[in-house]
């Protein structure tokens, strides 16, 4: 799998989101196929995806500095 590209657009560029989602795709696609592969159901693959979104959103929100604790470990490496 490739690496997530980093952006070309400053975060104040109209398309900065844009080309976030088009860093991400192919690696959200890649989790789903491997999902699906696991035999997990495609429906609850997206809604499992969603949930976990929403709660890493609001996690962001309230510690803007909060590390996923296996990154942090990685980061000590």
């Amino acid at each position: 799998m490739q690496e997530i590209f980093s952006p070309k657009f400053s975060m104040d560029h109209p398309d900065y989101a844009l080309e976030c989602e088009e860093a991400l795709d192919l690696h959200v696609q890649e989790l789903i196929e491997d999902a699906v592969r696991a035999a997990w159901d495609t429906r609850t693959i997206f809604k499992a995806l969603a949930k976990l979104a929403a709660a890493e959103a609001i996690a962001y929100e309230e510690d803007p500095d909060r590390i996923h604790p296996a990154k942090a470990a990685e980061l000590m490496i």
